[in-house]
């Protein structure tokens, strides 16, 4: 019998995603670095089109500490595409076959330790994050073709 429910990390994220064969799919406010590594790593073994990503790219969700900048930075190098869901504090992550649904925790807020990545280390501009992304990125959200 598998479990209903687990305690989702970014590490537990980013393992699940490495065991990826044939697509991943996440949705979450904002991601650490090690989630953005795992996912250029599947984009490589599963290919790019496989890869579905969505977040909120509000400078207010880096400030609050839902993620680093740095993970926008590294799905940008690895030629992910990050589709833009304002407003997201939810997470989904589908693996497969397999999906789980968290609630995603920031770091500023007391108690959490779900999904969290800490607050940045300097100031959150919008001007950094929108350079994370091409124009080629659409701001709408799109759903994803299976």
């Amino acid at each position: 019998m598998s479990e209903v429910f687990c305690i989702v990390t970014s590490r537990k994220i980013a393992e699940f995603v490495r065991t990826v064969r044939r697509r991943v799919a996440l949705c979450v406010p904002a991601m650490k670095v090690e989630v953005a590594n795992a996912l250029a790593e599947a984009a490589g073994k599963v290919g790019h089109d496989a890869v579905r990503v969505v977040m909120d790219c509000d400078e207010e969700v880096f400030r609050l500490g839902y993620g680093e900048i740095e993970a926008m930075r590294k799905l940008n190098a690895a030629k992910i595409d990050v589709r833009q869901g304002p407003g997201l504090r939810a997470g989904l992550l589908v693996v497969d076959d397999q999906a789980w649904a968290f609630t995603a925790s920031a770091r500023g807020q007391p108690g959490n330790r779900c999904c969290s990545a800490g607050p940045s280390d300097g100031p959150t501009h919008k001007h950094a994050i929108t350079a994370c992304l091409p124009p080629s990125r659409s701001p709408s959200v799109h759903p994803a073709a299976y």
